[in-house]
């Protein structure tokens, strides 16, 4: 069932810190100087940095060297989530990157932290950040992962966020790919804890994971209400007895999370066909990032319009059920209207601004909206499904 997960640093907090502004409207409209452009490049940073820590952008002279660090970084809900789950004691960051996670990771109560990366200027900055935000408890390196891993001792958990970026900046998404080889680092780093938690790209396939790492224990989908952000991976040595998921979506102030165990042999209860007036349900990027459909409908109590179709109706099995708002769009049905050019053209006419959908559908759903002459966004939501070897539209309102 969903739950609110427990927080392991500070909460978000709001603040009225600001950095310099460039060119002066009148004199430097034409004409700016270089200083300037720096301070408004520095400016610009830092609201970035407030976007994503806001805890850092409160204090006065926290270092950012460079706008890559910064898209790298994970956010202060992401960092506070994964320390949620670490157990304390000694953990081993081996890509550290700008710190967040390490930051988080500081804050949990009688813990001590290992940051390290292989980048000096990001060594540097951390050691002056970690002061300035008051951190006593982090250690700081400057060695490539694999090397940093044959120095450390004995830790009770080890974390590691592998470079998902060629020297050429193409995205990489196997693990093999990355920097450094996870799989490859396995066997050294059971020898130096019984636990490891892995980020890596939403974009990674579950199963396929779920296949190159040995021992994984529990999948951590996260992310906001409308993206996933990271697959967390958690192992633990000499784990074989299968592996959790869990959907978490985060904002500045708390997680709600919803575990889903896998059942061999659950299926997917269908609702039949869809009548005006019904509520659909679709959920969040990180609830379908699962793929656990037929678990989903079991925890949710939903039904499913069709097998190839990932919108849902509330079970009439008359049980209360109150699928959490976090984990779900809700639609109310308008109107329900066939397939062909004759209803693109009157559905087109009487919603001419609406977002539209297609799915299983042997077009995109761009193509649907250009077939239907609709354009813009609203509250008006048009899904073009097929159901059950049928072709409908569905035009729907956002229930809020």
């Amino acid at each position: 069932m969903a739950s609110q997960a427990k927080e392991a640093g500070p909460t978000p907090v709001s603040c009225s810190r600001t950095s310099g502004a460039g060119g002066n409207v009148g004199l430097f409209r034409v004409k700016r100087n270089f200083s300037n452009i720096l301070d408004q490049l520095e400016q610009d940073r830092l609201h970035r940095l407030y976007a994503k820590v806001p805890q850092w952008a409160c204090v006065e002279g926290i270092s950012v060297p460079g706008n890559l660090a910064l898209e790298q970084c994970s956010s202060s809900a992401a960092a506070i989530y994964k320390a949620s789950l670490a157990p304390g004691g000694v953990i081993a960051d081996l890509t550290s990157g700008l710190g967040v996670d390490v930051w988080a990771f500081a804050k949990i109560p009688a813990a001590k932290v290992y940051y390290n990366d292989i980048r000096p200027e990001l060594c540097r900055a951390a050691a002056d950040n970690f002061r300035l935000l008051g951190l006593g408890n982090v250690e700081i390196s400057n060695l490539g992962a694999e090397e940093r891993l044959s120095t450390l001792g004995r830790v009770d958990m080890i974390f590691a966020d592998p470079a998902r970026r060629s020297e050429s900046g193409r995205k990489l998404f196997r693990l093999e790919d990355c920097s450094p080889d996870i799989t490859a680092l396995m066997p050294s780093i059971w020898e130096h804890t019984d636990l490891l938690m892995v980020k890596l790209s939403p974009m990674a396939d579950i199963s396929l994971v779920s296949a190159r790492l040995e021992g994984l224990a529990e999948v951590h989908v996260t992310g906001t209400s409308t993206e996933c952000k990271e697959l967390l991976c958690i192992l633990r040595k000499g784990w074989n007895s299968g592996y959790s998921v869990s959907a978490a979506v985060l904002d500045r102030e708390s997680a709600q999370t919803v575990n889903l165990v896998r059942k061999d042999g659950l299926r997917v209860p269908l609702s039949g066909e869809p009548a005006e007036g019904d509520v659909l349900l679709e959920p969040v990027p990180v609830l379908s990032k699962t793929g656990m459909y037929p678990e989903i409908c079991e925890t949710f109590g939903l039904r499913q319009l069709d097998p190839s179709v990932h919108l849902f109706s509330i079970a009439d099995d008359g049980k209360d059920h109150k699928p959490a708002d976090r984990f779900f769009r809700k639609f109310r049905i308008k109107e329900i209207a066939g397939f062909g050019r004759q209803a693109f053209r009157e559905i087109g006419k009487r919603y001419p601004v609406a977002d539209v959908s297609a799915r299983n559908l042997p077009l995109k759903s761009e193509e649907l909206k250009m077939k239907m002459g609709v354009t813009g966004s609203g509250d008006t939501h048009i899904f073009g499904v097929g159901v059950q070897s049928r072709r409908l539209l569905l035009v729907t309102e956002r229930v809020f």
